[in-house]
């Protein structure tokens, strides 16, 4: 939350909202992250991190969710891990980075022909 006790001021660039006891940056939320954490997301990425989840959990239907979503096309699959990447890429918090990352290494399992260069360059 913002503190409004003092009145703020809001920069150009880069775009911020600084108050006498601290500096926010805005930014628009990156597609690769929306396409995954958006509600009801039915995009390959938010179940790609969905499967992640179920499997963090030990949920026996994980392996099953990741196998939908490229099951006959593995470009699917790698575009679904691709945009994990993108977003752990473009995240500010540490352990969601780490979770977008290990849902990227959970899809990479299945993904045969997966370039990693752009996994091991975030």
């Amino acid at each position: 939350p913002l503190d409004v006790s003092h009145p703020p001021h809001v920069t150009a660039r880069p775009r911020s909202v600084v108050t006498s006891s601290r500096c926010e940056l805005l930014q628009r939320v990156p597609s690769a992250t929306e396409a995954i954490r958006r509600i009801g997301s039915t995009d390959p990425s938010a179940m790609l991190y969905d499967a992640w989840e179920a499997f963090e959990e030990g949920d026996v239907k994980a392996d099953e969710n990741l196998r939908r979503i490229g099951a006959g096309d593995d470009l699917q699959l790698a575009e679904a891990v691709s945009a994990c990447i993108s977003a752990a890429g473009s995240e500010f918090d540490p352990s969601m980075q780490k979770k977008y990352l290990k849902a990227a290494t959970y899809g990479m399992g299945l993904c045969s022909d997966f370039d990693a260069t752009e996994f091991v360059d975030t």
